[in-house]
């Protein structure tokens, strides 16, 4: 959801997946923030409740606005908003209007979106020309996308603008959506509820006036994908149901950032992902090109890079087979070395099983 995701993050360089989240609870809200993190969204929203129970705070109720955004609960964020607007900091104030705003938008009140929109604005240019960039961007958003299309599938909600290339062909767009969402769930017995959002851009300059992002990424714990219309969406929604096979059990991914790319493009599903697969790892072992697992599972690279560790987590998954690459996905953080607790083997032994697998 393009609130959540933008006031969760810094300004910061674009990733692929970014599932960092700069929010902060108050430290009263402690415990809910351990869930909120979890993904136990549920007992986020019961323990700020309850906080809000025993003391009203401003601080928790902007916590709990986020909660319900990441639920999309829009009547009960419209009824938080509204209790926020009379906040004694002014981006509250703002902030309050903009989540108004945004829940008007998804509620289907075009009109009343706008004029929310609007109070955000003038609450945000009271302070300064340049406060509450958060604000702003999403009364921008809320402005922009309130005018675009909406395709609603069997796993998908599909929003583009009028003018896309897609728009005559939104269907079969959502039949391909549904049959990677379908083949990746499977893959990780991911437990996910309600749809992804796909929001799908004619051009970067197009990107560029509404999110001041660059495309293609995804925001897994806002169940959403923000992409070109041409993109190869399966990567993204790989992404976003990697976090909810370990989310859904209330842990988290492993916390290995090319672990979690190398899942996305095993699969993917598309014939270019597949192609990097079979040609770039083969290619860089001829020439001692080949990069060390253990140094290149911690971090993200380019598509060479993506390629390499795509190929070593199909090889896992296909090799050791499905139930193990689960247990190895859920419990990784748990575990000292979760290579030898789960495979019996040390990551090193593995790679060497993989290298030698090759063609």
């Amino acid at each position: 959801m393009i609130a959540a995701f933008f006031l969760l993050l810094p300004l910061a360089a674009p990733q692929d997946d970014r599932d960092t989240d700069a929010f902060q609870f108050p430290s009263e809200a402690a415990e809910a923030e351990r869930r909120y993190r979890q993904g136990n969204l549920a007992e986020a929203e019961k323990a700020l409740r309850e906080l809000l129970r025993q003391k009203p705070d401003e601080e928790v109720r902007r916590s709990l606005c986020q909660v319900l955004l990441r639920t999309r609960e829009y009547a009960g964020l419209q009824a938080e908003a509204e209790a926020l607007m009379s906040g004694r900091k002014p981006l509250h104030r703002a902030f309050a209007w903009a989540m108004k705003a945004f829940a008007a938008w998804k509620l289907g009140t075009a009109e009343e979106a706008h004029k929310a929109c609007a109070e955000a604005e003038r609450l945000a240019n009271e302070s300064s020309p340049y406060a509450f960039p958060d604000v702003r961007r999403i009364v921008r958003c809320v402005r922009a996308f309130v005018g675009w299309k909406r395709h609603e599938c069997g796993t998908h909600v599909i929003y583009y603008p009028p003018d896309s290339p897609i728009a005559g062909d939104i269907v079969n767009v959502g039949r391909r959506l549904d049959d990677d969402f379908v083949r990746i769930q499977s893959a990780l017995d991911a437990l996910f509820e309600g749809k992804i959002e796909a929001y799908l851009f004619n051009d970067q300059g197009q990107a560029d006036a509404i999110l001041g992002w660059p495309l293609n990424f995804s925001a897994p714990r806002d169940r959403a994908m923000y992409a070109l219309h041409h993109a190869g969406l399966g990567h993204h929604v790989a992404h976003i149901l990697s976090f909810y096979a370990a989310g859904g059990r209330h842990k988290e991914r492993p916390r290995l950032r090319g672990l979690i790319e190398g899942f996305a493009t095993a699969f993917a599903g598309d014939a270019l992902s597949e192609r990097r697969m079979r040609e770039i790892p083969s290619r860089m072992l001829r020439r001692e090109e080949l990069p060390a697992l253990d140094a290149a599972l911690r971090q993200e690279g380019d598509a060479a890079h993506a390629a390499v560790l795509g190929s070593f987590v199909r090889w896992m998954y296909e090799t050791k087979g499905k139930n193990a690459f689960i247990r190895f996905w859920v419990e990784y953080n748990d575990h000292e070395d979760p290579w030898k607790t789960v495979y019996g083997v040390t990551l090193r032994e593995l790679e060497e099983q993989w290298r030698s697998s090759i063609e």
